[in-house]
């Protein structure tokens, strides 16, 4: 009985539906659009945020930290000394240590450069991930002379070894080092957990071998004891890093180390991002329900006819109600199924459009996205029942047997208004996100660079760790392939750069000098450090304020020299000119400065800071240098070139990482242009679904005032006084909407300010401006309506009567 009555109910709202189609597809379209972008942002969040680390016991995973007073810092890599003194931690089950590298697979032509990873033995058993195919490493695969071993990943294995059954025993080499294949591990496995996937492990001894144990290089993963706080493991790691610094004091607990959950470690910034990203896609949903509730009111108003007559007959509020929650319940579940479709587009828009967010590869439709999908249905369909439920019921039988198709009732259902004012106050926060985060955009691409990325782009050749410290080797090989290079035809110039623009880091280097004022009383003078070849400064375009740069010249003498920039300047020598100035660093190092340069940004969206260039060929020894070409032609036409330029000093040198400088800048406007992009969209779609809204409100109020419109026409008011009417009304409810909203658009800009750039989070100009847009669009949608009414016919209105 129970399903028949269902059964019969589902028929009935089927037909009832699609007795009118078009309000039923535009409340199909309008609900699957705002149930399908905000599925497809919760899948992201769900695949970043909800979805476990792929590890045993994920929660007892954690990033741990060195905090440092200088430069101030709480996010710091380790040293090999520093991290073998973690190891006698009692809070910690496991420990292991990593460092990312790109090492050489083959020789020669045939060689690619591959994400992979330097581990200490103990990072699978932290983990609790063995290979699943040979073993892990141990102790002795990381000591000096142990042959040279490697676990690689099951994507590699198939690649590399396509027609080997058992891979281990293969040989492979890295970075001109034979290395012997002893596990595979399983295809689900990544770490580290970032964009760049990696494909290969190598023992943490390698290495190390040519670097000294206090070099930090090293980031450091722990597994905590079953049921131990994370604050409590903190503090015996801080006491171990203490004393592991010789017992230096920590004010402020500024020294010391952090432990973060290794989940948010891994999302880093994206939690906050994609959270507001949800807060503003549930804000649309909002909106594309309301809609749908205002067409449901609108059609449950035009049948009230037809629904006293069948209450005349004997059919209760009950069976009324029944038949309005099976309608609705078609009209979820049929947008919920198109809402799937246009998820499914949504998400693929979405990573192509997202910034390198760990993890976000992996998303997918899955059976959380489906029941949160499910959930917003049932959820919709409550709400719409309860409006086909509460905007009747204050129509008595008599009065709906009374009321036509043109003038319903006089009698005005405030519901409508109410879905509108919320249409409204969800509309006006979201302009304003899209006008911030547009206008960060528009600030941010038009920052002072300090040098010139056109005709610039970077390319690195591969080194092995052994070579690292041998400085006089390093000198020697990029000193040829510069010349091989500058003598390519098309090259303007080109040099080498240990930190090229816009690499957001570095190392950074304490100094004194005679004349230097102290920045900070507490600190000691400190700037990044750089080693640069000559042509650097003119390759990458950046001005020479004062002096000169590093000439080939200057190869031939034993004078220690170096390049400050215009910050490092005017912070430490603000009244003189610094050229001639001698400043010492740490290891004895003395050396003259011999230019000003201006100040070429390390952070698209960070003031820059001092920054000082020493030649590569003197100074601490650097392994990993850019080399950076200046060329009107293309790099896709030249880069055949520098591989034989590179070949030609080296055949086993791999060239890689050859991308232009603007699309480094490129990259630092990615998450800000991922924002504008959404914004901009869930504004748009905000404004649109408003200004339907409206117009549905307005076009109802309209048709249920026909006979009081025909009234006042036929007793002489003229055509304007009924526009001015309508549009009164719906101004008012536009204004009770616009007040609302203000108030979560300050909400929406606090939320925002962390992810802002050169804009306040309350601008004026912004809330403004998306105040008057608001308010313009619901005054187009509610003219049209106006102009309908001013054209009523009061003789065929009042026939109604």
């Amino acid at each position: 009985m129970i399903l028949d009555g269902l059964s019969q109910d589902l028929r009935l709202a089927y037909r009832a539906l699609f007795r009118r189609p078009g309000p039923t597809i535009a409340a199909v379209l309008t609900l699957a659009l705002g149930i399908g972008v905000t599925v497809s942002v919760f899948t992201f969040f769900s695949a970043v945020l909800i979805r476990p680390l792929p590890f045993e016991r994920p929660r007892d995973l954690v990033q741990i930290w060195k905090t440092t007073l200088n430069p101030p810092s709480n996010q710091n890599i380790f040293s090999l000394e520093e991290f073998e003194a973690l190891t006698t931690s009692h809070s910690l089950a496991g420990i292991a240590a990593y460092v990312n590298a790109k090492p050489v697979i083959g020789r020669g032509v045939t060689s690619e450069q591959v994400n992979a990873a330097y581990v200490s033995p103990s990072l699978f058993a932290t983990l609790r991930v063995p290979p699943a195919v040979g073993r892990a490493f141990s102790e002795e695969d990381g000591k000096a002379g142990a042959a040279p071993t490697v676990v690689i990943s099951h994507s590699l294995s198939k690649r590399l070894f396509p027609s080997e059954a058992d891979p281990l025993g293969q040989s492979l080499t890295l970075d001109d080092k034979v290395y012997t294949v002893i596990g595979v591990m399983p295809p689900t496995f990544e770490f580290p957990l970032s964009a760049d996937v990696v494909q290969l492990w190598m023992p943490l001894g390698a290495f190390f071998a040519g670097r000294g144990p206090r070099v930090s290089s090293l980031y450091v993963v722990g597994r905590l004891k079953p049921g131990m706080p994370i604050a409590e493991a903190q503090t015996e790691l801080s006491q171990i890093e203490s004393r592991s610094r010789g017992g230096a004091p920590q004010p402020g607990n500024e020294f010391g180390t952090r432990l973060v959950a290794l989940s948010e470690a891994v999302s880093g910034d994206a939690k906050p991002l994609l959270g507001l990203l949800l807060a503003a896609t549930c804000m649309l949903l909002g909106i594309a329900s309301a809609n749908v509730a205002n067409l449901q009111l609108a059609r449950g108003a035009a049948r009230l006819r037809d629904q006293g007559i069948r209450i005349a007959l004997g059919a209760t509020r009950l069976r009324i109600l029944r038949e309005r929650t099976a309608e609705a319940f078609l009209l979820a579940i049929t947008s919920a199924a198109l809402a799937l479709i246009i998820a499914q587009l949504s998400l693929d828009y979405l990573k192509r459009l997202t910034p390198n967010i760990p993890r976000i590869k992996d998303a997918s439709i899955e059976w959380r996205v489906l029941v949160f999908a499910i959930l917003v249905a049932v959820f919709v369909t409550f709400i719409m029942a309860l409006v086909a439920a509460v905007a009747p019921r204050s129509l008595g039988t008599t009065q709906a047997l009374k009321s036509e198709g043109v003038g319903l009732t006089r009698r005005r259902t405030p519901v409508g208004s109410l879905f509108l004012v919320l249409e409204v106050a969800f509309a006006l926060p979201l302009l304003v996100g899209a006008g911030l985060t547009i206008d960060s955009l528009y600030r941010l691409s038009r920052v002072e660079l300090g040098f010139t990325p056109k005709g610039v782009f970077a390319m690195t050749v591969s080194t092995s760790p052994g070579e690292v410290r041998q400085r006089a080797k390093l000198t020697s090989l990029y000193g040829e392939i510069l010349e091989r290079i500058r003598a390519l035809p098309g090259v303007t110039s080109a040099g080498v750069s240990s930190i090229r623009p816009l690499t957001g880091g570095g190392v950074t280097e304490s100094f004194k000098s005679a004349r230097a004022v102290e920045a900070d009383a507490s600190s000691p003078n400190w700037a990044w450090r750089s080693a640069i070849s000559e042509q650097y400064f003119s390759t990458v375009g950046t001005q020479m304020i004062e002096g000169r740069e590093f000439t080939s010249a200057d190869h031939a003498t034993g004078n220690a020299l170096a390049v400050i920039n215009q910050e490092m300047a005017r912070r430490y020598w603000p009244n003189i000119n610094p050229v001639g100035e001698r400043l010492s660093v740490e290891g004895g190092l003395t050396y003259e400065i011999v230019g000003v340069a201006g100040n070429a940004r390390n952070s698209l969206d960070a003031q820059p800071e001092p920054h000082m260039y020493i030649p590569y060929w003197q100074g601490p020894p650097s392994g990993s240098l850019s080399i950076l070409v200046k060329t009107p032609t293309s790099a896709a036409v030249l880069a055949p070139s520098l591989r034989s330029a590179v070949a030609s000093v080296d055949p086993n040198r791999a060239v890689a990482s050859m991308r232009g400088m603007e699309d480094y800048v490129d990259d630092w406007l990615v998450s800000y242009r991922f924002r504008a992009s959404l914004f901009a969209v869930f504004g748009g779609l905000a404004v649109v679904l408003t200004a339907l809204g409206l117009y549905s409100v307005m076009s109802f109020f309209v048709t249920q005032r026909t006979t009081e419109i025909g009234v006042r026409m036929a007793l002489g008011s003229q055509a304007g006084s009924v526009v001015l009417l309508v549009m009164a009304r719906g101004m008012k409810i536009a204004s009770i909407g616009v007040v609302f909203g203000l108030f979560a658009a300050v909400a929406m800009g606090r939320l925002l300010s962390r992810f802002l750039f050169g804009v306040s989070n309350s601008d004026p100009k912004i809330f403004v401006g998306a105040t008057l847009l608001a308010i313009l669009v619901c005054v187009a949608a509610a003219y049209l309506p106006a102009r309908k009414a001013a054209t009523i016919d009061p003789l065929k209105a009042l026939r109604y009567e």
